[in-house]
């Protein structure tokens, strides 16, 4: 399943298909260490997965430990239910989210504004 998140996960990256604004790692990691994110546009991407609520934390945890240090990584919910995880990438935001009660995992891309 890590695989299949890391292959995700990168092909959204990778994904230029999608025009918006772009962001260097510098400029990201000031503005939300600094509490002024960017401007989110739309969601421009969804996948969904079934998995346990247990497995999917590990699966985020491991991927976005590879991010972090180059982008800035935030949890932004952490529960006995729920776990969101945002990552903020050159060109758009990545949220993944695991929800205990719906067995889901799911991943979205969403642009600059």
């Amino acid at each position: 399943m890590k695989k299949i998140l890391l292959a995700v996960l990168l092909a959204i990256l990778a994904t230029s298909a999608y025009a918006g604004k772009t962001y260097t790692q510098s400029q990201l990691n000031h503005m939300v260490n600094s509490g002024h994110y960017p401007d989110q546009g739309s969601v421009i991407n969804t996948q969904t997965k079934s998995i346990s609520y247990s497995a999917c934390k590990v699966e985020v945890e491991n991927v976005m430990s590879q991010l972090r240090g180059s982008y800035p990584v935030k949890i932004i919910v952490n529960t006995n239910i729920l776990y969101t995880v945002k990552a903020w990438t050159n060109d758009g935001a990545i949220t993944v989210s695991c929800s205990g009660p719906d067995h889901k995992m799911v991943i979205t891309q969403a642009t600059y504004r």
